[in-house]
């Protein structure tokens, strides 16, 4: 049976904007067209929705598009529908990546290239932590999710799932220890493992810092890195045209011999690389140093932790934030030993257990990667207190040693960054002389990947044949992502971790740290401020919100402000920065610079959340402020500006500076209510 018992459900729907969408997704869904829906979970759901007793917004939520192809894959919380991640969404974008993978075989693109994939994934497993499910639902949530009592909505079991679509589809599947439920892999391990294995392409199941009710779909190319306009402008078309996907039992598929486990010695040479490295660049610890490294719930633990030790590091990692880690309420794969259980290294309060345990083993540097570790964050000992390093601040101290120190490799080969990493690694680049240096390139650490590439097939199109570090010195993000060699196309925690922890152990010995270390590079090149903010407007309307923001300063471009007086702005969907390759190209181009005397302030919507962005960069300051210290106060009166804006295009939001400097992780409309609560406390 159809939809037609629900045709008052569609009259309701008809209220929203995109309301005919949503009523189309829901009769596909219910047709039995769609592969791997749970039926009567689902008629439940919708039952209740119409007797009042869930939510039609949430239905709506659920229906109304097809989760959208980010930044490089499908992201979002999990739950019913097209709209959510779900075991249907998950297998119909494998088989969208099969079908990809199939048309690059058929054109003759995949000379040397294996016809094999890679499979990663995190350790996510969903609990309805936000209980959108628990509310209404008589049966556990996500069973309910799955139709199947047995599955949970895990990263592992949607790997599982993944690779039973993959073979079938005739591809030999790579993934680290099948028959094992608890195995792991981490993002740049699966970066490196594609080329190794020459593989076609891979994925990884994981959400990254995502919450803990989200998940989704990492989608990577022959070369080991995200796909780039136009490639992913195909990916993605496949992805919203394909309703139909092939699998086979996972456990036939391993018996047949279509998946297997990852090599041993692939492994191996991932470690190696750094090992080596480490070795060659005097990295080994000569005291056998404290470091506290936290995975934040993840998966550093088999890289970050592992290189750190090698070394000759004392390394402490607490036992729940580790992957077998659980929460106060006994779950798993939820982050719950973090602080708010946020899994983001970017936030200081995330590493707030672990500072407290750093106190206690006698560590002066907290290490902390992400849960998928590529990414990775650093807190230092200072003073008496705990002193967060930003991504800009951790950038600029690598740049510094790997390129510039004395004490340091001195490296001389390309360095790489993204327009919104702070404007201190390309100052540093150019002091050491580097002559290859690409600083404009569009946020994600794709095109960084696709930057090497391209510089690469350059050389070798002239004749020249670059080393590993000509190839690829250094590389960075803003959000906390860096890597040090070409092998790998995608940011990696180990990267950064094995410097910081040689370089902390070398200030220590003489009463410094990271951040003494920091204050004498802007000594030396000159004050560099950075300083990011986001607005996170959850939902369709959130995400409607955020567009007509970016209209809106396209539209009226400011000729003052927040008090800063624009001398040139900066539109990267306009016709200089070359032709619109495709929409995926379009929407990574949504992205606005304004600049001013002492730098420059950028606006962007995120690829992967409901979140809209701005970065403020600085070199010097007005009258001799502190660079830092002007970047952050400029960042608080811009937030403030982007308010005024959403007040005018969306709904009325007026935030206190007080409530618009608490965490940006918390939605912009709950810091109003949290803001309304405090009033009405005060008024009774």
């Amino acid at each position: 049976m159809g939809g037609e018992v629900y045709e008052e459900l569609a009259q309701r729907l008809a209220e929203y904007p995109a309301g005919a969408a949503a009523w189309g997704n829901i009769k596909a869904w219910l047709s039995g067209s769609v592969p791997l829906v749970p039926d009567a979970a689902l008629r439940d759901f919708l039952d209740k929705a119409l007797a009042g007793e869930a939510p039609i917004d949430l239905v709506y939520e659920c229906f109304w598009r097809n989760l959208p192809f980010g930044t490089g894959g499908v992201r979002g919380t999990v739950g019913f529908g097209p709209n959510r991640i779900n075991p249907t969404v998950v297998a119909l974008t494998i088989q969208a990546h099969c079908r990809y993978l199939d048309n690059f075989f058929a054109a003759g693109r995949g000379a040397g290239i294996e016809r094999c994939v890679v499979i990663a994934n995190d350790i996510r497993e969903f609990h309805d932590l936000a209980e959108t499910w628990a509310k209404f639902l008589n049966h556990n949530p996500y069973h309910a999710i799955t139709g199947d009592p047995g599955l949970q909505v895990t990263s592992r079991n949607l790997a599982y799932l993944a690779a039973g679509v993959y073979a079938k589809n005739g591809y030999l599947v790579y993934m680290l220890k099948p028959g094992d439920r608890s195995a792991f892999l981490t993002t740049p391990e699966l970066s490196f493992l594609i080329r190794w294995l020459r593989a076609a392409g891979g994925i990884n199941l994981s959400a990254s810092h995502n919450p803990p009710d989200d998940n989704g779909v990492k989608v990577y190319d022959q070369d080991g890195g995200q796909y780039l306009p136009p490639y992913d402008q195909e990916l993605t078309d496949l992805t919203q045209q394909i309703r139909e996907a092939v699998h086979m039992p996972y456990t036939e598929a391993v018996a047949a011999g279509l998946v297997r486990d990852i090599p041993s010695a692939a492994l191996e040479d991932y470690m190696s690389l750094y090992m080596d490295r480490g070795h060659e660049r005097g990295l080994d610890s000569r005291r056998g140093s404290k470091i506290l490294f936290t995975p934040l719930g993840g998966c550093g633990e088999r890289t970050v932790k592992v290189g750190l030790e090698k070394l000759g590091y004392s390394v402490h990692m607490p036992h729940r934030e580790g992957p077998e880690g659980t929460g106060s309420d006994g779950t798993r794969g939820t982050f719950g030993a973090i602080p708010m259980r946020i899994a983001n290294p970017e936030v200081p309060q995330s590493t707030g257990h672990s500072k407290e345990a750093a106190e206690s083993f006698g560590a002066g540097l907290v290490l902390a990667s992400d849960p998928d570790a590529d990414r990775l964050g650093a807190e230092v000992r200072h003073r008496g207190g705990w002193q967060h390093l930003t991504g800009n601040q951790i950038g600029t101290i690598l740049a510094y040693y790997l390129l510039l120190d004395p004490a340091g490799p001195q490296l001389r080969g390309a360095v790489y960054e993204t327009a919104v990493t702070t404007l201190a690694v390309r100052a540093i680049a150019d002091r050491a002389g580097c002559e290859h240096v690409v600083s404009d390139l569009l946020v994600g650490f794709k095109y960084i990947g696709h930057a090497v590439h391209e510089y690469h097939q350059q050389a070798e199109s002239s004749g020249r044949r670059l080393t590993d570090t000509e190839l690829l010195a250094f590389a960075a993000e803003e959000s906390y992502g860096y890597l040090d060699s070409p092998r790998i196309r995608d940011k990696d925690a180990m990267a950064a971790a094995l410097y910081l922890a040689r370089l902390h152990e070398d200030l220590s010995a003489s009463g410094q740290t990271l951040v003494d270390y920091l204050d004498r590079i802007y000594a030396e090149i000159g004050g560099f401020g950075d300083f990011g903010r986001s607005l996170i407007i959850p939902g369709s309307r959130g995400f409607q919100a955020i567009r007509d923001v970016m209209k809106a300063l396209r539209g009226s471009p400011p000729e003052e402000l927040a008090g800063v007086r624009v001398t040139r702005v900066d539109d990267r969907r306009d016709a200089s920065y070359g032709p619109h390759e495709s929409d995926t190209d379009w929407e990574a181009r949504n992205f606005i610079t304004f600049w001013f005397d002492h730098g420059r302030i950028t606006f962007r919507p995120s690829g992967t959340e409901p979140k809209l962005k701005f970065y403020v960069q600085t070199e010097g300051a007005p009258s001799g402020e502190d660079a830092q210290e002007f970047s952050q106060a400029l960042a608080a009166r811009i937030y403030q500006c982007v308010l005024d804006i959403l007040s005018t295009v969306f709904r009325e939001i007026r935030l206190t500076d007080a409530f618009a400097s608490l965490p940006d992780v918390i939605p912009v409309e709950t810091k109003l209510l949290l803001q309304q609560d405090v009033a009405d406390e005060f008024r009774n």
